[in-house]
């Protein structure tokens, strides 16, 4: 295969390929350079819905404005002609279909011959009930048929972007689980840290960040974690140590560790959860220790009335007392920014209680605040 791609331009296109699994961007670049190689007018990477004829997602190489809308229309029609035919090996229109049946199609005539579009070379990437990914590459009627030369080049590349495919999944998947999860624990008012072997800060959130610029107990020193006042740094010096060693004679048996950084006046700053994660991610080089931090003093958030009336069917009036006091506030302080009387909130919190099955002030407060809408 090697009179079909040289090892450098090989290279190159892999190149591409897989760090386009993170950079898009670079999936263009290479499609692009896949075109050049092909010798080819066009080329394209597409999904389409067959049930539906409905194009998901589409690279393309031609952008003429003139040509753009016909072409994906083209393209559409095309992946609608020929999706009743599997293609996992690289394969022309015309093996697919008779040459007589493509010439007088639909397609052909009122899609491909109007912008000078001939021979076609096929293959699906994916193919499942739900969709079918395929790469396309299109010559003009002045240009030879794709021979088994460009067909070596699919079967090279091929593979390739198929796995590539599949780590973009992958990536894509992550990225919205991380956001998720940063998203949430930024609204609990939750910081996190991610040390590695050396201490140095790996990653953290942005109430972490707020908490170490802010020097509310810790700080940062050129990348390293440590205490803001270095003169009691010992003793949470050696509880990393232990859990970035993993001691097993300093370490509790869930291997996790709290500890709670105060002041010089010893008034209560910062608490936090600290555990060892080399086991549960298994990569030699990177993050070893995951610490949660939290301020002792946040700045309470208010829980939308609105969700919590859609979350336990309270009444508006009830929804807004219950937010309140899911911040903490008293009865007497809910009903002074109510404006209303004490009689009306506890009239309120019986209809409160019964919807959320407890008679108890504090109860009620828990269950709001381990409620999902704590989290939106």
């Amino acid at each position: 295969m090697s009179d079909a791609v040289g090892s450098s331009e090989l290279s190159h296109l892999l190149d591409l390929l897989y760090r386009g699994v993170e950079e898009y961007a670079l999936w263009q670049e290479f499609l692009e350079r896949f075109n050049e190689l092909c010798e080819s007018r066009d080329a394209s990477l597409m999904m389409v819905n067959p049930g539906l004829d409905t194009v998901l997602y589409i690279l393309y190489t031609d952008s003429r404005p003139e040509i753009s809308s016909q072409y994906i229309d083209g393209s559409l029609r095309a992946a609608a002609f020929i999706n009743e035919v599997p293609c996992p090996v690289p394969s022309t229109i015309t093996e697919l279909i008779s040459e007589e049946r493509y010439l007088n199609s639909v397609l052909y005539r009122e899609y491909f011959q109007p912008v000078g579009v001939r021979h076609m070379l096929v293959q699906d990437i994916r193919r499942t009930g739900d969709f079918v990914m395929r790469l396309t590459v299109k010559r003009s009627d002045d240009q030879p048929p794709f021979s088994e030369r460009e067909k070596r080049i699919f079967d090279l590349i091929v593979p390739h972007l198929r796995r590539a495919l599949t780590l973009r999944s992958h990536h894509y998947e992550n990225q919205y689980r991380r956001t998720l999860f940063e998203d949430t624990i930024n609204r609990m008012q939750v910081g996190y840290i991610l040390l590695d072997s050396k201490r140095r800060i790996v990653e953290l959130n942005e109430v972490a960040q707020a908490f170490l610029e802010d020097r509310v107990g810790l700080a940062s020193s050129r990348g390293f974690l440590r205490l803001a006042d270095d003169a009691r740094s010992e003793e949470f010096d050696s509880l990393l140590a232990a859990l970035i060693n993993e001691e097993d004679t300093c370490l509790p048996v869930d291997r996790t560790l709290g500890c709670r950084i105060d002041n010089e006046l010893g008034e209560p700053l910062l608490n936090l959860a600290m555990r060892p994660i080399r086991k549960i991610q298994q990569i030699v080089h990177g993050p070893v220790v995951l610490l949660y931090l939290c301020d002792f003093s946040p700045e309470p958030r208010l829980i939308e009335a609105d969700l919590l009336r859609e979350i336990f069917g309270f009444t508006r009036s009830e929804a807004k007392l219950a937010a309140l006091l899911a911040m903490g506030e008293s009865s007497a302080d809910a009903a002074e920014k109510l404006y209303v009387s004490i009689n009306t909130v506890r009239t309120h919190l019986r209809g409160i209680y019964q919807k959320v099955g407890t008679h108890k002030q504090y109860k009620l407060v828990s269950i709001l605040n381990r409620s999902v809408a704590r989290f939106l």
